[in-house]
């Protein structure tokens, strides 16, 4: 995630890699993991040209989040990723 936000032009050559292990980690069912690859994908979809189709469905499963220990988390997520909206 860090390397996304600091150094976004070196990665774009692993720009697939790295939206499959976020995507992947979103399937998982521990709620912290779950939470921190929002963030990531969060940080990808700011950094790199993504469909708005997949940046509105992001933005929606952020939203349908409901667990309590998560709310700063789903915040942080939600800014990262409201100035990428279309």
């Amino acid at each position: 995630t860090l390397l996304i936000q600091k150094i976004p032009q070196e990665l774009v050559k692993h720009r697939k890699e790295l939206i499959k292990f976020g995507w992947n980690h979103l399937k998982r069912e521990d709620t912290s993991s779950k939470q921190w690859a929002f963030i990531n994908v969060c940080h990808f979809l700011d950094a790199y040209q993504a469909p708005e189709k997949i940046i509105l469905q992001v933005f929606v499963a952020l939203l349908r989040t409901c667990q309590p220990e998560a709310r700063t988390l789903v915040r942080d997520a939600l800014d990262i990723l409201t100035p990428a909206l279309p």
